[in-house]
């Protein structure tokens, strides 16, 4: 017994040291002052990438860059800190960027030329970044603002969102106007399987966000006054289990805090609690793991301006890890997951003169145990019951991805994981002298 509960000990401060808040590479890998961090990862390699207006450039350009994950810098290749792509793609300062990375492991992004009227330009690689080719979207004497937004469908189709007194929608070259003349202050938008959301502060109409639904075509749909008033720093996501819209957003109208809603049927629903943060939250950011599990991240002003990231435990908001994880002040976050479950963001950090710094939440998965791996999970993922075979005489404890503790069982070949919520989790089975860490899902 005594040995068991040394090896429990063991396991769990493993687990715990393993759930913390890192610098992915250094901090401050910018040359610069960043500004429009946008964070994409490559679902097939899992290779994050990040894309930020440089100030070192003199003009504020573009540059690219990407995490090499043998050496743990930031750069072109395992040896090499220059940016993939680099104070180019702008004639002066890129604005409003939006980095995505297609199944091919293409890279695409939207930004506006603040050297050039304020166009919209796509960028794109070419050859898995050989070269990039950089298109001018419509004439170049209009320009753009707010927000622009660039998604790439299942079929790599390219559809965008941008702004210029009036919301245009487009698919590839083919472009809708969606909106009369308005007046907003923020714009978001997301695409999948042929379906779209676009969301916006109506300042005609006291700045409450409308939502419009899109198909391939055209507006198909208008939800309106979603939110209770004034809002911005709007995030709309579509979830990519349940293909529901979500909406995150500083909710001015309750006090500035973060306020996230779905849709559920024809109706906009809170997810939790209003306002959930503890105070004025700008540049909020809203992703989901492969689960459905939605995380914000967002620059917390009543804690010292720090970065903070909470997540809904399907009953309530949570803090990932502590609030306040940046050392300093964190502005234009940026917030992904890859298929592990690990988190990251990317922000400007006041820490080291607002230069670029990513910080990652790793996955308890990472955990190399005492050799205790010859037993098997199933199903996985799991519905009501989770079976153990090739062990016995054992003590197990399940974590969730937080590294919260949730249940503990022994000695029996059927758990039952019922009343646990859809998401990620991670078993540590011990026979009091070898221990071994194991994910699994939950349906």
């Amino acid at each position: 017994m005594k040995n068991l509960l040394v090896a429990l000990s063991l396991i769990l401060t493993t687990f715990c040291q393993s759930q913390s808040w890192d610098y992915l590479g250094d901090a401050g890998f910018s040359d610069d002052t960043a500004n429009y961090l946008s964070l994409a990862i490559d679902s097939q390699s899992q290779e994050v990438y990040v894309a930020y207006q440089d100030i070192s450039c003199g003009d504020g350009n573009l540059s690219i860059t990407k995490h090499q994950e043998a050496t743990d810098i930031w750069g072109q290749d395992e040896n090499d800190t220059t940016p993939l792509y680099q104070c180019d793609g702008t004639q002066g300062y890129a604005n409003l960027i939006d980095l995505n990375i297609d199944d091919d492991g293409e890279i695409y992004l939207s930004v506006t030329d603040g050297g050039y009227n304020d166009v919209l330009r796509i960028i794109n690689s070419q050859s898995n970044g050989a070269s990039w080719a950089n298109n001018a979207i419509g004439t170049t004497t209009f320009g753009c603002s707010v927000n622009t937004s660039i998604k790439i469908d299942y079929d790599n189709a390219r559809y965008f969102v941008y702004y210029n007194g009036r919301i245009k929608f487009r698919r590839e070259s083919v472009e809708a106007t969606i909106t009369d003349d308005i007046n907003i202050t923020s714009l978001s938008f997301d695409f999948k399987y042929g379906t779209g959301y676009v969301a916006y502060s109506n300042l005609s109409d006291g700045g409450m966000i409308d939502i419009q639904k899109l198909d391939t075509n055209d507006s198909v749909e208008t939800y309106e006054n979603i939110s209770d008033g004034l809002s911005n720093y709007i995030d709309l996501v579509i979830n990519p289990l349940t293909l529901q819209p979500y909406i995150a957003y500083q909710d001015i109208a309750n006090g500035g805090g973060v306020t996230v809603k779905k849709l559920n049927g024809d109706t906009w629903e809170l997810v939790g609690q209003q306002a959930f943060s503890n105070g004025l939250a700008n540049y909020v950011d809203l992703a989901f793991d492969v689960n459905g599990v939605p995380y914000v991240a967002f620059q917390d002003v009543s804690f010292s301006n720090k970065l903070s990231v909470m997540t809904y435990n399907g009953t309530t908001w949570e803090y990932v890890g502590e609030r306040g994880v940046s050392p300093a002040s964190a502005s234009y976050c940026s917030i992904e997951l890859n298929s592990d479950g690990e988190i990251f963001v990317a922000f400007k950090d006041g820490s080291v003169s607002n230069k670029a710094s990513v910080l990652r939440f790793g996955a308890a998965l990472s955990i190399d145990d005492n050799d205790l791996n010859n037993y098997v999970l199933s199903p996985n993922p799991a519905n009501d019951k989770l079976t153990i075979d090739g062990v016995s005489d054992y003590d197990a404890k399940i974590y969730n991805n937080l590294g919260q503790f949730v249940m503990e069982t022994n000695n029996t070949n059927t758990i039952d994981v019922s009343t646990l919520s859809k998401g990620i989790y991670f078993i540590k089975v011990s026979d009091g002298i070898n221990s071994s860490t194991k994910k699994f899902i939950k349906n």
